[in-house]
């Protein structure tokens, strides 16, 4: 796990269907299950925003963290045969 990662615990991402696709330091991908969830959605921003608060606090903090925090969900693509 690189450091500064922003992690979730894994029962709440099956609970809510939601994962972490890709982060690059203060921008991060969740992949989500109900993209009309938008009280999940909201927490996410909240959550992820709050960590990179944080993270720019730390001595060892990387400029990649010092950009405009952006939060973007991917909708799970439902297959149909």
């Amino acid at each position: 796990m690189k450091k500064y990662e922003f992690y979730l615990a894994p029962g709440y991402c099956k609970k809510k269907g939601i994962e972490v696709l890709e982060q690059e330091g203060a921008c991060i991908k969740f992949l989500i299950k109900n993209q009309d969830d938008e009280m999940t959605k909201e927490r996410l921003r909240n959550a992820f925003c709050s960590y990179i608060s944080f993270v720019r606090k730390q001595k060892d903090c990387s400029s990649s963290f010092l950009q405009v925090p952006k939060v973007d969900f991917i909708g799970l693509v439902k297959k149909h045969y």
